[in-house]
């Protein structure tokens, strides 16, 4: 089926003129494309599957031509799409397109710095470990808030990944499929000594599961956990589990830790993203300011 000659606004839904048969087809080999020959995750597989489920819908075409793939994405643009959302569009092209032997590179631009969030405090920290009422609870914030993982690292941990004599956990599994090893400290061996004692694991079973039916933690169970725990106090910003990570690594550099420690405990692949926490340290910035400004009177 030819492409379409002019661009489908992406927010617009249109009656699909693709059959059903020939969508599920392209799909198929498109993700055992991405599986088998890429390498790439199922997680981020089904992610690309799924857009360009979409596009191809939108187009109307298992094929669509590299004009109308350019329409689309400038559309995407001209609609104020995110720029996150409208990169991962073209990576999805970009991959399909090779995949059908007819290469299209896009452009990206500059990715916009993010607007910097409002970190917990020390003290606010404080305030949601104190509102733990169980030693799971407690496992599951201690370690958020000392190691700086993210959420989908949280729930593949396993006991024999918190090492108490090192005070570190591993992390096998970080984003982009790297590990790295995260340091921790002697409150949060003990918050996990606890719950391990417990709640009994053998060293390759999940470190965190369900209660009632012993499953895997998912994102959306400890997003769950930390606002139930965060609602027993006055603290009246939104917390979730990420923002512990963003508040450690403002709170390390609040104490006067350089920019490759936190790089490294937090796992960045690249020093620049690092460097957004400094906009985050206004306070650090004026105390230092006010330390250091000369006197000329």
């Amino acid at each position: 089926m030819a492409a379409c000659s002019v661009a489908v606004h992406p927010s617009v839904r249109q009656t699909p003129s693709i059959s059903t048969k020939h969508l599920t087809k392209a799909l198929k080999r498109f993700r055992l494309h991405l599986l088998a020959d890429v390498g790439l995750k199922p997680s981020t597989t089904d992610n690309y599957r799924r857009m360009l489920s979409k596009l191809l819908r939108d187009l109307g075409s298992a094929a669509p031509g590299h004009d109308a793939l350019r329409e689309y994405v400038a559309a995407m643009r001209e609609a104020g799409y995110s720029h996150s959302y409208v990169s991962n569009v073209c990576l999805v092209i970009e991959a399909y397109t090779a995949h059908q032997g007819r290469c299209l590179c896009l452009g990206r631009g500059k990715k916009p710095l993010p607007a910097p969030k409002e970190p917990l405090s020390e003290g606010e920290v404080a305030v949601i470990m104190a509102a733990c009422r169980d030693p799971r609870e407690r496992a599951v914030i201690s370690l958020l808030a000392y190691s700086g993982m993210r959420n989908e690292e949280l729930c593949r941990l396993r006991p024999a990944d918190i090492l108490m004599d090192t005070r570190q956990v591993r992390i096998r599994q970080g984003k982009g499929g790297s590990g790295r090893l995260a340091r921790i400290s002697g409150k949060c061996c003990t918050d996990a000594a606890v719950y391990l004692s417990e709640h009994p694991r053998g060293a390759q079973d999940w470190l965190f599961t369900s209660l009632r039916r012993g499953r895997q933690f998912e994102g959306a169970t400890v997003r769950r956990l930390v606002r139930r725990v965060v609602a027993r106090t006055m603290i009246q910003k939104p917390v979730h589990p990420h923002l512990f990570r963003h508040s450690l690594a403002c709170n390390m550099l609040s104490r006067g830790a350089n920019l490759f420690a936190i790089r490294d405990q937090l796992g960045h692949a690249d020093i620049q993203t690092t460097m957004i926490y400094l906009r985050s340290a206004n306070s650090r910035a004026a105390a230092q300011y006010e330390m250091y400004c000369p006197s000329y009177s």
